[in-house]
């Protein structure tokens, strides 16, 4: 369903989004950080873009660029509670 939203309409966001936390769940982790990406090009400001791809960065232990997404999320939306705790999970990471 979501590939056929996105023929339709390439430019809506939160369908990569939702296809990308799909993937990821079903253990396609490459493919779904690329539907990450994907969104954030096309709105680096996504809050649930960026953190669902730190996130996924940090199942990849790759804390220091998960720390990059997480601390431009907490630029944007300074109260983020995931982000927070994604934060202290990067933190003991690096």
């Amino acid at each position: 369903a979501y590939e056929f939203i996105l023929s339709e309409d390439p430019g809506f966001v939160s369908a990569y989004v939702n296809l990308g936390y799909l993937l990821v769940s079903r253990n396609q982790i490459d493919r779904g950080e690329a539907l990450y990406r994907k969104a954030l090009q096309l709105d680096p400001d996504h809050k649930q873009a960026l953190l669902n791809l730190a996130a996924t960065l940090l199942l990849r232990e790759n804390a220091a660029e998960a720390m990059k997404y997480i601390e431009w999320l907490l630029i944007i939306d300074p109260g983020n509670e995931q982000a927070q705790q994604l934060k202290s999970v990067a933190d003991s990471g690096t």
